[in-house]
């Protein structure tokens, strides 16, 4: 007579298998949302073509724009300046100070305007042309107020005209700050 044979053992290697795939699989999608969300917090942050939230014409060599936010979290408000000019012996350089904020630091830039800055493009005369520099930023808390000074000087070159103004943009980790 045949004994019967046990009966196999069941193999939980599927199971096990299974499960260490959805892990896996839960561990790269969080780990891709989160190198997207770095991505989309610092993509960009300075952008000339953002809301601007105020504008004033530069007169003289000073200017004084106000700034303040009123949303959720912090933002960055960025000072920029559109300028027309006319370069000397083909070339133009900005010269100054920004100050923002209640710090009362002036913080200098020399910049050199040419082909390669943003927004240049030559003007209908030899020599004239318009471009978009950043000046500077600062980083608000919702219910801040003040106001951002400073300076430009043209050397060489002559700013024929200019506009200073602000724009603003939140990062997705400056909403949910506080």
């Amino acid at each position: 007579m045949q004994q019967a044979q046990p009966a196999p053992r069941k193999s939980y290697k599927g199971i096990l298998a299974g499960v260490g795939c959805g892990c896996l699989s839960l561990l790269s999608l969080c780990c891709g949302t989160g190198g997207w969300l770095a991505y989309a917090d610092n993509r960009e942050l300075a952008n000339p073509d953002g809301a601007r939230v105020v504008e004033v014409p530069l007169a003289g060599s000073n200017y004084s724009v106000p700034v303040g936010f009123d949303g959720h979290g912090y933002e960055f408000q960025q000072v920029w300046l559109d300028v027309h000019g006319v370069a000397a012996d083909g070339r133009f350089r900005l010269q100054g100070t920004l100050s923002c904020g209640t710090d009362g630091y002036d913080r200098p830039y020399d910049l050199e305007v040419g082909p390669t800055t943003r927004g240049y493009a030559a003007g209908p005369t030899p020599g004239s042309f318009e471009a978009v520099v950043q000046l500077g930023d600062d980083y608000l808390r919702s219910g801040e107020h003040h106001t951002c000074t400073g300076t430009v000087d043209a050397g060489p070159g002559t700013i024929t005209s200019a506009t200073v103004y602000v724009t603003e943009r939140q990062r997705p980790s400056d909403f949910f700050a506080n």
